[in-house]
């Protein structure tokens, strides 16, 4: 954890940017008015919450979807000739009154809340107004735009909801990973450390014009090229309070706030489980005894729980986080298969929240209709079913479906 005890707030500098045109006059006054900004102080030197992991195998508890969800509600994609979603290298982003998704080698789909089709946005290719193949995206609602990773262009092509391409953003370095934080201010990240008045940084805040307002300072590390693990982009993702970076290099999460701080938003110590070496060192090493450690620890954050996910033993392993009593609690009785925790709910598929949440409230899976027909993803036949309107819901659902349907869509409001 120590590269967060290195935080440093820097003042705001005006960056030459690499867009093919001046920003406008309202981009440029904006700019200027953030840079006469004096920057918050207030950097918090520990996490905010933080998990002893040593000794969680004796903490194992039965948790059941129905004691960490709300609600949860099934939207079938509708099938149709103009956007057929396959199965493999699929995101799916709901955000306001639209479901956005976006796949391999396809524009941008937009459907309705209802699952209807609507539109597609933007054209793949390599003129103006278009996107690579293999992108990835990130609607906002404050600013009812959805920005797309554009690698041909090495800049953020931002498209306002109804579909009309409205800017390319370029940062003086190129985004690798990004996520819009609102207000016109995003975090993105790029793979080689940059150096900036004697510090090293990778992540950075900048604006609509590219122009950085904030950079988090790290250790110098060395860029093993020539190592056999990959260089892993981290995990943005939207939380209650920012936006989450997650990264199998740290032991902690970062979070950047709203009023671009960076802070760590939880930690954890592994003791004995935590490897007495570099992987990037002794990849060898590593490949016989990564079974002996937990690793690659995922947090994802809700008002009220942490919930994590980590490897220990060559097993997926899944645990609950409670922020007000500090109680950590590992799930016993996971689904391996369907990689979360039982359905007693309404008898559906597993769940347990991935990346993109809209909120810090809803979270997301999209289920194969196929999958749902055949009854892969049912319940045990032992597991008492808790909401039995729901249940007679998700028959009515499956009902309805093809096996050519386009996918479901589940959202889950968790606790």
């Amino acid at each position: 954890m120590q590269n967060y005890l290195r935080i440093t707030l820097l003042s705001l500098i005006t960056i030459t940017t690499l867009s093919c045109g001046s920003p406008d006059e309202k981009e440029k006054e904006s700019s200027a008015q953030k840079n006469n900004q004096e920057l918050p102080q207030q950097v918090k030197a520990d996490s905010l919450y933080h998990v002893d992991m040593e000794d969680i195998q004796n903490q194992g508890k039965d948790i059941y979807l129905s004691d960490i969800v709300k609600s949860i509600e099934y939207i079938p994609l509708e099938t149709t000739n103009k956007y057929l979603i396959g199965e493999t290298k699929v995101k799916i982003k709901p955000c306001a009154e639209y479901i956005f998704v976006g796949e391999h080698g396809k524009p941008l789909g937009v459907f309705s809340r209802s699952g209807k089709f609507i539109k597609t946005i933007g054209t793949i290719g390599k003129g103006p107004g278009e996107y690579n193949f293999d992108y990835d995206f990130w609607p906002d609602e404050k600013s009812r735009t959805v920005y797309i990773a554009n690698a041909t262009l090495r800049a953020i092509t931002g498209y306002s909801f109804d579909g009309e391409h409205i800017r390319d953003i370029k940062p003086e370095i190129a985004p690798v990973n990004f996520i819009p934080m609102g207000d016109n201010q995003f975090l993105t990240w790029f793979f080689i450390q940059q150096e900036h008045e004697g510090g090293y940084f990778r992540y950075f805040i900048h604006d609509t014009a590219g122009i950085i307002s904030q950079r988090f300072l790290e250790d110098q590390i060395e860029l093993k090229r020539s190592a056999r693990l990959s260089i892993l982009s981290p995990h943005m993702m939207n939380s209650p309070n920012g936006v989450l970076c997650n990264s199998w290099e740290e032991d902690y999460i970062l979070r950047a706030t709203p009023d671009g701080r960076f802070e760590p938003a939880l930690s954890w110590s592994l003791g004995k489980y935590k490897m007495p070496f570099d992987p990037m060192e002794d990849f060898d090493r590593y490949d016989r005894e990564k079974h002996k450690y937990i690793r690659d620890i995922n947090g994802m954050e809700t008002r009220n729980n942490w919930y994590l996910k980590f490897f220990f033993k060559n097993k997926l392993e899944f645990a609950v986080f409670e922020k007000a009593s500090g109680k950590i609690s590992l799930v016993s009785n996971p689904d391996y298969q369907q990689e979360g925790v039982q359905n007693d709910y309404d008898g559906g598929p597993s769940f347990w929240p991935f990346w993109y949440t809209e909120k810090g409230q809803y979270f997301f899976k999209l289920i194969q209709s196929v999958d749902l027909i055949e009854g892969s993803l049912e319940q045990e036949k032992n597991i008492v079913i808790k909401n039995k309107e729901a249940a007679n819901r998700y028959r009515v659902m499956i009902s309805n479906l093809s096996t050519n349907s386009n996918p479901v869509l589940m959202i889950v409001e968790l606790k």
